[in-house]
């Protein structure tokens, strides 16, 4: 008995080890690798040049999305090599955006072609490691589901965080900060269900992230992900969403366990969420395609209010973290209908705030008063 105890302290200390080393990895390989990128991007003229829908005026280079592609795979690959099939069909799925990615980065690829790409990376990982949304948690009445509505419906998923996470990439540092709250929180609470390699893929994202963030608000050496990066994030995010309500489906009571899975789940990620929800909507309402670009994001809001880059993201990043601070605990202590109501309230006042004609002389009161303590600030 005690020899078993002996070998499980062992594991743990030593997957706790592979932890941190993944961490200081991905950070160093991030920071390291950026500035080798940005030469090559500025000798081969490849950057991103302002349009009708961009929030910068000058031409950035916009391949930063190859840094943490290396910093997020090399220290999976060098910290946990006998993971096996999940490691390596998550390399596997994230090759196959990066290099779709990397060609829209470069030469232009048309929507549908990035939705093929991302369709292929899904799949591979849904079939390959099992990894699905098998259960409501009571939704609507409903428990499992049927395999082939699991497959479906935990595709749709990926596809709506990849998407989701893709457009809010129009200021400097929203989607880098975002994500790498998310991949805090999310690696903390694997740390506390013993999910290792999961806690290092999260920790992993956050500390490349951190690293790239550093260039991302740069003003001599600034660059963005791109879509390479954004691709590559997105998938992280949706792999780590669909565990973490896969997990919580067989370990029910455990130390760790959320109830409430699918609302908790959609809560640490609900700003982009609710961001594309409500501009598909508002494209709709106008007789538009809701695939159409345009500048109706909620960062693009802020920046007409006359907020820089930081500010937007700081203002951005404060209302993600109040949100999942202030309900990620009384939601999974609920009904879980209670707390899908509790969401849809969110997500309307959310909307009413952005963009009832009413509100608008409250929220620019509210904005000029924000803007003018940064101001103070700095």
């Amino acid at each position: 008995m005690w020899l078993d105890n002996l070998f499980s302290l062992i594991s743990a200390e030593k997957s706790v080890y592979q932890l941190f080393l993944s961490i200081a990895m991905a950070f160093s390989l991030t920071y390291l690798s950026i500035p080798v990128i940005l030469k090559v991007t500025k000798l081969l003229d490849l950057k991103a040049r302002p349009n009708g829908r961009s929030a910068h005026s000058k031409n950035i280079p916009h391949m930063g999305g190859i840094g943490l592609f290396i910093g997020i795979s090399v220290s999976l690959l060098v910290c946990f090599p006998h993971e096996g099939t999940r490691l390596s069909v998550l390399i596997a799925s994230l090759l196959i955006l990066f290099f779709f990615g990397l060609k829209d980065d470069i030469l232009l690829l048309s929507p549908a072609k990035k939705i093929i790409a991302q369709l292929c990376a899904s799949l591979l990982f849904i079939f390959l490691c099992d990894i699905r949304i098998g259960s409501f948690f009571g939704l609507f009445g409903v428990n499992e589901i049927p395999y082939a509505l699991s497959v479906l419906f935990t595709l749709l998923t990926f596809l709506t965080v990849v998407n989701a996470y893709n457009l809010i990439d129009g200021v400097d540092g929203l989607a880098g900060s975002l994500g790498a709250l998310f991949g805090l929180v999310t690696g903390i609470w694997n740390v506390l269900v013993e999910q290792y390699f999961f806690a290092a893929l999260s920790f992993s994202v956050f500390a490349s992230l951190v690293a790239f963030l550093r260039y991302n608000f740069s003003g001599k050496k600034r660059i963005f992900m791109g879509d390479t990066g954004s691709l590559i994030i997105g998938f992280t995010i949706a792999a780590q969403l669909v565990h973490f309500i896969q997990f919580n489906e067989s370990h029910y009571n455990e130390e760790g366990f959320v109830h409430n899975a699918p609302i908790v789940g959609f809560v640490l990620f609900c700003l982009p969420l609710f961001d594309t929800l409500r501009v598909f909507m508002f494209r709709i309402r106008k007789g538009k395609s809701p695939f159409r670009p345009d500048k109706n994001h909620v960062h693009h809001y802020l920046l007409a209010q006359g907020f820089n880059h930081k500010q937007v993201s700081f203002i951005l990043l404060s209302i993600q973290g109040l949100v999942m601070a202030s309900t990620l605990y009384w939601l999974d202590s609920i009904d879980i209908h209670q707390a899908l109501l509790t969401l849809l309230f969110i997500y309307i006042l959310f909307s009413w705030w952005v963009d009832i004609k009413e509100v608008r002389p409250i929220r620019k009161a509210i904005l000029h008063k924000i803007a003018r303590a940064f101001r103070k600030a700095s």
